[in-house]
């Protein structure tokens, strides 16, 4: 299960056509999140739990709740990676 996350003050994020776009400043790159990355995001900002953004991404595509739990860890690996999020033992807050 990936680790509740925070947005770092370097990282500006915005919703652009549908998907979420974060600007890392301090490197001057941006990434965009697919359709799945972007729920994710956009569930995770509203404050639901990992189990829940399981279950209503595992619904919405008609993908096995294990599927949909190993790529949310993948990516929320790769957030981390790159710091775009970084672990937050408060709580999931990615709405900054």
């Amino acid at each position: 299960m990936p680790s509740p996350f925070r947005v770092p003050p370097h990282v500006v994020t915005r919703e652009i056509g549908g998907e979420i776009v974060l600007l890392d400043l301090d490197r001057g790159t941006y990434y965009s999140l697919n359709s799945t990355g972007t729920r994710y995001w956009t569930l995770a900002a509203q404050g639901l739990e990992h189990e829940a953004i399981v279950d209503s991404i595992a619904a919405s595509y008609k993908v096995s709740r294990e599927v949909v739990a190993a790529d949310l860890n993948e990516l929320a690996a790769a957030l981390e990676a790159a710091g775009l999020a970084i672990p937050d033992e408060n709580g999931l807050n990615l709405s900054r």
